[in-house]
């Protein structure tokens, strides 16, 4: 995400205009008061204080600090000052290590503050400096976040200044700025918020923070807020892989009702609350985090769905899959009216809103096994009716449909059995004649075996290397396999410099328009959207985003459409999002 024609020293020695800095937000004003003392919903900051000026010491200075952190609720606040140490703040401190072997004007010294909120993310800790440090933190999706606190000394410590911003110009990767410093009614360009090309994208607003209100300083601290997405994507399969986690989520499709399809649509919406012209402006990462995190939190919350193993792979058809979903229901429903029956007084209205709900259910279940049962129960509308025997009579209906469903779900099992072994030896039999190899290996029950490298040697001529930590081998098998032959040939400038035998191929035909490729990257309109979303498959992977086409269908018409809006965005920009 860098930009390789950067130049840091010129940034970092000339910080552009806050003019510039200013069109990055859209939301307010960089030099908006921002009096509003409650959080921006769905949002982290990252606040830069130098309190150096503030007109007192000790704890009266760390309360100062600790109202400024509460007042705007401050997720990672940079402070700059000698060095301090909090005591029941609702934070964890990180604090650059202090050089008092030099004599100078300005003893430095930093400190991060993380709310312990996020502390749990925490990975590493470096002090590069007595005025510069860095933290670095790991959250879902592979998101690495990197936060550096540094104190710049003023130009009359010319040398030290001078080696602090190389220190800062070797640890950067790309940077931009906000901030402000005010003397005697003059403002310079002193305190800034620093951030990397991806965390713009995902940038909501900034402001400076009149720190008069709460104490009488020089500096008046920055604060840049960024979208809460970036930092809780959720965790892709594939990234679950690398991280080792046992466990994934599935979701039981077949067995959504309707009223759970509506509520997963209430709810989708009701989470997507942005504006669609606050939305359109958003990077394109941003709108498909933003889009992906609350329609999954939506599927969360109201549709069913499984924990398994993370190399889960269905064994039965999915019929039979379903059949036992459902008699695994029947035996928990029962379970439930037996506690019920066995402590009757605590019958509540609660109990009547879950069999309705059940019935639903109970009802779709009859009609789809009607063959299987030799007669079909007619089941109560209500439980308050089945207190009267104690619910003896609906606990023997239920029983009856259990007992035919098992019985239906053992004979299936069978025939899935019987059909599986069938197909092995036809399988075997048919590799006897086409694949040998196979055929033994069935036969021998033999598992593929793989090579295994567990230490690789670099035979260079100037710096060889044995390695021997996995990340390091399996990178440079990568690299030797994506380098080892290299591509000599060079693409086609134009059809002209093909080979006649291409050449001629790849002409346009004379009878066909040119013009039929006019509208072809028109951004669709809604309609086609939805026509396109709605001939999709079923029973499709949902690939990385985790969002499938079930969920893409069941969509209401706000989520729709900033999904529409981030697929003409896409189109529009000839680009995709990162996911």
């Amino acid at each position: 995400m860098s930009d390789n024609n950067f130049n840091y020293d010129t940034f970092v020695q000339n910080p552009p205009n806050l003019d510039e800095a200013t069109k990055i937000f859209s939301h307010e004003s960089l030099f908006s008061s921002f009096s509003n003392t409650s959080p921006i919903p769905n949002s982290f900051n990252i606040s830069s204080f130098n309190v150096n000026g503030l007109k007192m010491y000790g704890q009266t200075k760390l309360e100062e600090i600790s109202t400024f952190f509460s007042l705007k609720h401050i997720s990672f606040g940079g402070i700059v000052d000698t060095h301090l140490h909090p005591k029941q703040m609702n934070y964890t401190v990180f604090s650059s290590d202090l050089d008092t072997s030099k004599q100078i004007l300005s003893s430095g010294g930093v400190s991060l503050f993380i709310e312990n909120s996020h502390a749990s993310h925490i990975q590493d800790f470096k002090s590069h400096s007595s005025r510069l440090l860095s933290v670095d933190l790991y959250f879902k999706g592979n998101v690495k976040l990197r936060i550096f606190v540094i104190y710049i000394p003023p130009p009359a410590e010319s040398v030290l200044c001078s080696d602090t911003i190389e220190l800062l110009i070797q640890q950067l990767s790309s940077t931009k700025q906000a901030g402000t410093f005010h003397r005697n009614d003059l403002v310079t360009r002193v305190d800034y918020v620093w951030s990397c090309p991806l965390l713009k994208g995902f940038a909501l607003t900034a402001c400076i923070f009149d720190a008069q209100d709460i104490c009488t300083s020089d500096h008046n601290p920055v604060i840049t807020y960024y979208d809460m997405s970036l930092l809780f994507a959720s965790t892709k399969l594939a990234r679950a892989r690398q991280l080792k986690r046992q466990t994934c989520r599935i979701f039981k499709f077949d067995s959504v009702t309707d009223i759970q399809w509506t509520e997963f649509t209430d709810k989708a919406d009701a989470l997507c609350d942005v504006s669609p012209l606050i939305f359109s402006s958003w990077h394109i990462n941003q709108m498909c985090e933003y889009l992906q995190s609350r329609i999954l939190k939506a599927a969360n919350a109201t549709l069913p769905s499984s924990i398994v193993g993370n190399n889960y792979t269905p064994k039965v058809p999915k019929d039979l899959e379903i059949l036992t979903q459902h008699y695994r229901f029947l035996n928990r429903l029962m379970h439930s009216i037996r506690i019920l029956r066995k402590h009757p007084s605590t019958y509540s209205a609660a109990h009547e809103h879950k069999w309705s709900t059940h019935l639903i259910r109970l009802q779709n279940i009859l009609q789809l096994y009607k063959n299987v049962f030799t007669f079909i129960p007619i089941l109560p509308s209500s439980l308050s009716s089945c207190r009267q025997d104690n619910f003896k009579l609906l606990l023997d209906d239920l029983s009856t449909i259990s007992k035919s469903l098992r019985g239906f779900q053992l004979l299936q099992e069978k025939e899935f059995q019987d059909s599986s072994i069938r197909a092995y030896l036809n399988d075997r039999n048919n590799n006897f004649e086409t694949d040998l190899s196979s055929f033994i290996d069935s036969a021998l029950s033999r598992t593929r075996r793989c090579i295994t490298l567990n230490r690789i040697f670099i035979d260079h001529p100037i710096h060889p290397q044995l390695l021997t930590d996995p990340k390091d081998i399996d990178a440079a098998v990568i690299n030797h396999f994506q380098n080892f032959v290299p591509i000599k040939s060079t693409p086609p400038v134009s059809i002209d410099t093909l080979p006649d035998r291409w050449s001629s191929a790849y002409q346009p035909i004379d009878d066909v328009s040119s013009s039929i490729y006019d509208s072809l990257m028109n951004p669709p309109t809604l309609d086609e959207w939805l026509s396109t979303v709605s001939s999709t498959p079923n029973g499709k992977a949902s690939g990385p985003s985790m969002i499938t086409y079930e969920m893409l269908k069941h969509l209401g018409t706000r989520t729709s459409a900033l999904l529409l809006i981030l697929i003409q965005t896409c189109l529009s920009k000839a680009d995709i999002f990162d996911l």
